[in-house]
This record gives structure tokens, C-alpha cells and sequence, in this order.
């Protein structure tokens, strides 16, 4: 036993003395991370959200707060307005239930049966999505019109067929089922190859067979993305915008919009944002319907059972391989007639009456519409904007793939979220207080009470989701049709004197905070031919931002579906072998996530090259292209040459049809690719 005196000198004299450590209060923050989420978040809540809540804004009558609601009453009183909110809805419900039902078809014959070409047509049916719909509505009614030649064919059988398409609403509907029913095959798909074929095989083994087995066993057990899908279609399909533009079919709600905020009197402006926001709440009502639909019960995981789906399937008798070759192929050649159309108009003067087969082909329209410098310049305007909206979903999908999926929790983030969120409040309470009537020290006062609900509002967010949070804010685009984000950038960042939306002139009111405003204003907006002075919506990297915005769910889906997949083991070696992180994530994970990051990238760059909504709502000035890119003399996209040319009317056509065989391609191109990349997880780029 050690002596009590012995350990006395022990502790006072030999035992080294140290100092207990003290625990930094900032121990348990990873500042970095929380950098790029702050960063992140910041670029999604100006770029996206505030624009959307401006819309709003807007679309209340702030003005005259006893008649509060005047713009959404005008939209339910007005017959104009009414209508087109019916046909929408109508025309939405319509276009899902029959992408559904073809959508559904595909992918139970693909998942079921072995057969000759199998592959093509997997291929064929890839070729329906790309077909740029604005521009495929003008091919195809070129083959259905009264002298189409698929009219002029089918008045053999049945003489004085009238106009097929025409100017309905039924027209609408068959050109977006059509090229919306690839969006069901892809999210069905995806989840028909997770499905453990053993669940399958023990239900054909209890006696459940033909439909019954599909009724009960195969759609609950792909339910997550055929009703992913469904409410892709939905949301695409109310927000369709190109469509009735083509077919001049005015009562339906994005035209309706369309046509107000670009009239010169303004006369609805108002009223066309209150539609707008009403076509936001029907989007999201859908998803959250579709949320609540899938949350309902558990559904089939991961294949535990080590079974192929291969096993499953099977060679189909005669008269079913007539059958399948025949649905695929009547299928896809109604689905392929756009594509045909735009050929035709490109490379034909002229039907002649009666024509079946055109005689009139010719190159004069190619030759002549590229030889054009405006439409080179819209070609190249395209590309670039494309490009860099790739270049920037790319990175900011890695960037938000890696926190959401490695880190996926962070102390500090709530406060964050907080900050933000009292500053977006901030820009719209001055929006808010700008349309009141009323005193300097009321405005301020609607300023911070915007600030203090929003603060309260992302702050529950951030506590309740942390980095999921992220996750939500950079798929909402999802959600929000294109209609509303094109009115949100227009009604957001139209004024001059708001530094871009960041410094509403209404700041300068603010006690302390509006001198340092009132200076920087005086400092960037009184500088002789300040980049700052002119609004944001006349300069062309908006088309870029908007691409980037709209999107960005692409880039997210598909690098966080293959992150999940790689093993953080790869990484830890390399963390053990003396790699940093920024060194790991350069030289391991992100070549590992190669695939799935660039089909996401080309999924944005030939989506944002055929974007409507943006591009034709949109229109930069001139000026403030040439300082910081001049090689084109004008700002517009080859989007907004195709709607100047069809709008235009009249004949020739072909340089319409050129610009859209030009999209068609790149279009086709990246959607091969894409699908090489992911081959049946294509789907999960989609949202699946």
C-alpha cells in the first residue's frame, strides 16, 4: 500500500502539472460548412423564394388594405380569367390521367417482357420529352391544319376532316400527353427496379395473376414514382405557356398572364399576379397531396433478396408481341409527329393541296435562316446562357449533394436560417410598405414586422429540418411552375434604385441602417454610366440566374442519388492517407459521382436551351450585353426568335422550323446522353 505522504508528494511534486482544458464555446460548429450553407441558402432565398413571395405581394391590394383580396375576387368574378383557370386545371387533370394510364403501359411491358428491339425503343421513347413543346406544337399543327398531310391523308378515309388541332382546348391536352408521358415511364421506372422480385414471385405463388397481381401488388409497390411523376406532369402541364401561344388558344391561365404583364397599359397587372399566385397554391397542393399519398404506408426497399428483376420476365406469346410491338410503335409515331413536323417545316417551301407525300423539299430555308446574323447571335446567346447555368447547377448540386448527404446535420443552422430569413422579410416588407399609403415611421415599422415573421418562420424551418432545409429550398423549383417564377424576376427585380432587389429605396427610412443605404446608393446609382443603375430584368445574365434557379432540382436529384450510393469508406482511406477534404472531394468522390453529375448538368443545359416561360416573358435591352460579353449584338435567346418568327405569321416558315430543328438536336443529343449515363435511374433526375 502507498503511503498517504508518498502520494501527497506524488500530486504536489513528480505528477506534471497541468491545466484542465477548457471547451471552446464554438467546439461544436463546423464553420466552413456553415459558410457554404449561409451562401447557399442566401442564393435560393434571393433568387427563388423572394421573388416568388413578391408576386405575392404584388397580388394583394396593399394600396386599399379594406379591399385586401380585390385581385383574387376579380379572378373568380371575371369570365375571362375564370374560364382560363378552369380550362387549366381541366386541361391539367385531363394531360396526367392519360400520361398515367400511357405512362403506366410502357413500363409494365418494358419491366415484364423480353423482345426484339427492345433497346430502340427505349431509345424512341426518350425522344417524345426533348421534343421542345413550344416548338413541337408549331411542327405538328403544320401536319394536322387543313392541309396538312396528315390531314390530307386522313380525308381519304374520311372526307371534309376538319382543322385537328385548331385553336381548342382538346388540342392543348393531346400535344402535352404526348410529350409528357416519358416523365411517368422514367419515375416509374426507377421505382419498378427497386422492387424485390421475390414480393412478386410469392404473391404469384398465393395465386395473385393478371391484373389483380398489378392492382394489388406491382402499382402500390411503384406508387413513389408513378406518383412523382403524376405530379410532374400536373405542375408542367398547367404551367405550359407555348403551347396555347401556338395553337392561339387565349383562355387558358400562363397566356392569360402572359398577355397582361406584357401589356404596355398595365390594365390587369395586378390582377394577372393574383392568377399567378392562384396557379402556385394548385401546384403545391398537389405536392403535398401527392406527399401525403406516399406517406401513407410503407413501401418496398432496396432489393434485399439478392433476386434480379431479369428473373421475373418473360417471352410473350405471338399474339401479345403483336400487341406490344404494336402500342410501342402506334405509341411512338404519334409521339414522334412534332419531331416530323419540324422537319417538314424546316426543309419544305410548301404543301401543295391534297399532298400526301411533299414534293417541294428544299435547303433554301436553312441556308437562309443561318445565314442570318440575328439568329446566329440567338444561337450562340443560347448556348451560352445554357452553358453557364450548366457550369453553376453542376457545382452548387455537388456543393449542396455532399452537405445534405455527408454532414447531414449542423449546430448552428437555425440562427442562420433566422438571419436570412429577417433579411428576405426585410426586402418585402419595404415591397409591402412602398404600395401603402402611409407615414416614414409606419413603412419602417411594416419593414421589421415583415422581418420579425419571416425570421420566425425560417428559424422553425432550420430547427425542424437543419440541412434538409437545403434540400427543400433547392428542389422547390419542382414546384413552382414557370409562369411564376418569369412574373416573380419581372415584378422583383424591375426597379432601378434597388441595387438588384438587395437595397429597396425604402431602407434609406430605417433609423442608422438608412444612412449606410442612402450611401451606398449615392455611391453606385450617381457614378456616370454606373453597371448598377439599370434594372436587373434588362440584363442578359438574368437569363442565366433564371435558368440556373428553374433548374437546379436536376443537378440536386441526380448528384445526391449517386452520392448516396458511394461509400464513405472511400473517403475516410483517403482522410487517413493525409488527403483534406477539398482533396478527397476533387480527387475521389467527385469522379465517382461523375454520371450522375453530368446528366444533371445536361439535363439543365438542353432544358434551359429550349425554356420558355423565361425567355419570351424576359426581354434584356442591348446596352448592358455588350460591356461584359460582345461577341452578339442582341440579348435575346433562339426561344424568343422562334416566338417572334410564329407570332409574325405568314410565310416563309421555315426560319421558325430551322430554329427549332437546332433546339430538337441539341435537345436529342443530351437526352441520349443523359440516359447512357443513368440508363433506368434517368428517372430519379426527374424527381423520382
Amino acid at each position: 500500500m502507498i503511503p498517504a505522504t508518498l502520494t501527497k508528494k506524488f500530486k504536489e511534486e513528480i505528477a506534471p502539472k497541468t491545466k484542465k482544458k477548457t471547451k471552446s464555446l464554438f467546439a461544436n460548429y463546423e464553420f466552413k460548412s456553415l459558410g457554404i450553407f449561409s451562401i447557399l441558402m442566401f442564393i435560393f432565398s434571393f433568387y427563388m423564394l423572394l421573388p416568388i413571395l413578391n408576386v405575392s405581394i404584388a397580388a394583394f391590394n396593399f394600396s386599399e388594405p379594406n379591399n385586401f383580396f380585390d385581385n383574387f375576387i376579380f379572378v373568380f368574378n371575371d369570365t375571362v380569367y375564370r374560364t382560363s383557370l378552369f380550362n387549366t386545371v381541366f386541361t391539367g387533370f385531363t394531360t396526367t390521367f392519360i400520361c398515367c394510364i400511357i405512362g403506366l403501359t410502357v413500363t409494365i411491358i418494358f419491366a415484364r417482357y423480353h423482345f426484339a428491339g427492345k433497346r430502340f425503343f427505349q431509345i424512341l421513347a426518350i425522344l417524345p420529352l426533348v421534343s421542345p413543346p413550344f416548338v413541337g406544337t408549331f411542327g405538328l399543327s403544320r401536319l394536322l391544319d387543313r392541309n396538312g398531310i396528315v390531314s390530307n391523308f386522313l380525308q381519304l378515309f374520311i372526307p371534309g376532316l376538319p382543322d385537328l388541332l385548331g385553336s381548342s382546348l382538346w388540342g392543348i391536352i393531346f400535344m402535352q400527353s404526348i410529350h409528357l408521358w416519358p416523365l411517368i415511364f422514367f419515375n416509374a421506372s426507377a421505382s419498378y427496379s427497386k422492387i424485390d422480385p421475390a414480393q412478386e414471385e410469392q404473391a404469384r405463388n398465393l395465386g395473385s395473376w393478371g391484373l389483380n397481381l398489378y392492382r394489388k401488388i406491382i402499382l402500390p409497390l411503384i406508387t413513389p414514382g408513378f406518383v412523382a411523376g403524376a405530379v410532374l406532369v400536373f405542375i408542367w402541364s398547367i404551367s405550359d405557356l407555348g403551347t396555347p401561344i401556338v395553337l392561339e388558344f387565349p383562355k387558358f391561365a400562363p397566356f392569360v398572364v402572359f398577355k397582361d404583364i406584357r401589356d404596355e397599359r398595365q390594365t390587369h397587372l395586378y390582377e394577372a399576379y393574383a392568377l399567378v399566385i392562384i396557379l402556385l397554391i394548385i401546384s403545391v397542393l398537389a405536392l403535398l397531396f401527392a406527399s401525403k399519398l406516399v406517406g401513407m404506408k410503407d413501401y418496398a426497399p432496396e432489393k434485399v433478396s439478392g433476386m434480379k428483376l431479369d428473373r421475373m420476365m418473360q417471352t410473350p406469346s405471338k399474339s401479345k408481341l403483336i400487341l406490344v410491338y404494336f402500342i410501342l410503335s402506334f405509341l411512338l409515331i404519334i409521339s414522334l409527329l412534332p419531331h416530323l413536323g419540324i422537319i417538314f417545316v424546316a426543309f419544305v417551301e410548301k404543301i401543295n393541296i391534297g399532298e400526301i407525300i411533299p414534293t417541294l423539299w428544299t435547303l433554301e430555308g436553312v441556308t437562309t435562316t443561318l445565314s442570318k446574323e440575328k439568329v446566329i447571335d440567338m444561337i450562340i446567346n443560347s448556348l451560352v446562357y445554357s452553358i453557364l447555368a450548366m457550369f453553376i447547377t453542376i457545382f452548387i448540386g455537388i456543393t449542396v449533394a455532399y452537405l445534405i448527404v455527408r454532414k447531414k446535420k449542423l449546430n448552428g443552422i437555425t440562427t442562420i436560417m433566422a438571419i436570412i430569413g429577417g433579411y428576405a422579410g426585410l426586402i418585402l416588407g419595404a415591397k409591402a410598405a412602398s404600395r401603402l399609403s402611409i407615414g416614414s415611421t409606419e413603412k419602417v415599422l411594416t419593414m421589421f414586422a415583415f422581418a420579425i415573421v419571416t425570421a420566425l418562420i425560417f428559424f422553425f424551418i432550420g430547427k425542424l429540418l437543419n440541412l434538409r432545409s437545403l434540400e427543400i429550398f433547392s428542389t422547390m423549383p419542382f414546384a413552382v411552375p414557370g409562369i411564376v417564377l418569369a412574373s416573380g424576376y419581372i415584378s422583383f427585380f424591375s426597379s432601378t434604385t434597388s441595387l438588384w432587389g438587395l437595397l429597396p429605396a425604402e431602407f434609406d427610412l430605417i433609423p442608422i441602417i438608412g444612412n449606410i443605404t442612402s450611401l451606398i446608393r449615392e455611391i453606385f446609382l450617381s457614378t456616370p454610366n454606373s453597371p448598377l443603375e439599370f434594372r436587373f430584368t434588362s440584363f442578359w445574365f438574368i437569363f442565366v440566374v433564371s435558368y440556373s434557379v428553374r433548374r437546379m432540382p436536376y443537378a440536386v436529384q441526380s448528384s445526391t442519388a449517386v452520392l448516396r450510393q458511394i461509400h464513405e469508406s472511400l473517403e475516410e482511406v483517403a482522410h487517413n492517407l493525409g488527403a483534406s477534404t477539398l482533396t478527397t472531394l476533387r480527387k475521389v468522390t467527385i469522379p465517382l459521382m461523375a454520371s450522375g453529375v453530368l446528366a444533371g448538368g445536361i439535363l439543365t443545359l438542353i432544358t434551359s436551351f429550349t425554356e420558355v416561360s423565361t425567355s419570351i416573358m424576359i426581354t434584356p435591352i442591348n446596352e448592358p450585353f455588350k460591356p461584359f460579353f460582345p461577341f452578339t449584338s442582341l440579348s435575346d435567346p433562339l426561344t424568343k426568335g422562334i416566338y417572334d418568327e410564329i407570332n409574325r405569321g405568314g410565310y416563309p416558315i421555315a426560319p421558325a422550323g430551322v430554329m427549332g430543328l437546332i433546339q430538337l438536336i441539341v435537345a436529342a443529343i443530351g437526352m441520349t446522353i443523359t440516359q447512357k449515363l443513368l440508363g433506368e435511374k434517368t428517372g430519379t433526375a426527374f424527381g423520382g
